[in-house]
């Protein structure tokens, strides 16, 4: 706490959808945060705002998402995000995820935080 009242502001993590630059590029879900601030639920958060940023987006159709197989915490944040596993990629060690349109909005209102009280704030669908 920065003067005893106010959280300090400091960066301690990023990620968001982004396109990587290639011939077949997809839109893709990201993030990486301090090690000192993993377990908070900050990464679920971060991909369901960024996520429901995407879908508000006609032209995205799906968001594809990867995790090493040993990460088992980004696994779950994947999915409590609402992706499932697509296939294993052994040329780099990945799990595949994705989500698409339909499924995004067919579970909006049933995703949940790490509290387990539901998504919310300004971003979640009513």
């Amino acid at each position: 706490m920065k003067d005893g009242n106010l959280p300090a502001r400091e960066v301690v993590g990023f990620g968001g959808v982004g396109y990587y630059v290639s011939e077949k590029t997809t839109p893709d879900l990201f993030y990486a945060f301090r090690a000192d601030h993993w377990g908070r639920g900050l990464a679920t958060e971060l991909g369901t705002a960024a996520l429901a940023y995407a879908f508000a987006r006609p032209e995205v159709a799906f968001v594809n998402a990867s995790a090493k197989p040993v990460n088992a915490a980004s696994i779950r944040v994947l999915e409590k995000c609402g992706l499932r596993l697509v296939r294993y990629v052994p040329e780099v060690d990945r799990r595949l995820y994705r989500i698409t349109r339909g499924e995004w909005e067919a579970g909006a209102s049933r995703r949940v935080t790490e509290d387990g009280q539901g998504a919310s704030g300004g971003w979640q669908r009513k």
